[in-house]
């Protein structure tokens, strides 16, 4: 009979303690758990929500001419273009941010806020407050960027004093050489598509008329 009322009592302390850990907020978790070592409550934390997938995107010719522009802008740049190698390159699509987008930003700003709000009734403020932030940032965002096709690249150089550095200009924050998740590696530009006869003909129509006029001006320079 003993052993029957402490298997009871045993499941009644097991479901009490999965109720705390299930009713547990971020704040609890950090403040209790991560400050007062109670580590019979609030272990283990609730994992955020998987963040939205970026919005799928191919590059397209205009998007190659625009990454090359970037690459050459990059290497006028430095003291010693022709010691510019090119290592890796990464692109990144501005696409819509959407509802799933929100949601998850505020779970990320719900979180940041109960680790360094004291008061657990504190925390839906500094929430509103970042919450405000995200949606500000989200405007300029659609007024500038959306829709935009971005580049970074992994390189090496020479610097001032002529040593070789590699350097990155898609790296995570504070992370040298950490490529973020965001940048996509560029992926090899397809073949151009074979011309087709109308085009053929369209091109050697154009190259005989230069021929023409560089019958009476030897400075025209004609190219098939």
């Amino acid at each position: 009979m003993k052993k029957a009322i402490g298997t009871v009592m045993m499941l009644f302390l097991l479901m009490g303690l999965a109720a705390a850990q299930e009713d547990c907020s971020d704040h609890d978790f950090y403040w209790h758990n991560g400050h007062h070592r109670n580590e019979h409550q609030c272990n283990p934390q609730k994992p955020l929500p998987s963040p939205p997938a970026p919005t799928a995107y191919e590059m397209t010719p205009l998007d190659y001419a625009g990454l090359a522009g970037s690459e050459a802008g990059l290497r006028s740049l430095m003291k010693n273009p022709d010691s510019f190698v090119l290592k890796a390159a990464f692109y990144r699509y501005n696409g819509p941010r959407t509802d799933a987008d929100a949601a998850f930003a505020h779970a990320v700003n719900a979180r940041s806020c109960a680790k360094v709000t004291i008061r657990e009734n504190n925390v839906p403020n500094c929430t509103a407050k970042r919450d405000a932030e995200y949606a500000t940032e989200t405007a300029k965002y659609n007024a500038t960027k959306l829709g935009e096709v971005e580049y970074c690249f992994l390189y090496k150089a020479t610097n001032s004093y002529g040593a070789v550095m590699e350097e990155t200009d898609c790296r995570n924050p504070g992370l040298d050489f950490v490529i973020h998740k965001d940048w996509i590696p560029v992926p090899t530009a397809p073949a151009p598509l074979p011309a087709t006869p109308a085009e053929q003909a369209k091109t050697a129509q154009a190259y005989a008329d230069c021929l023409k006029l560089a019958v009476d001006n030897p400075k025209i320079v004609c190219r098939q």
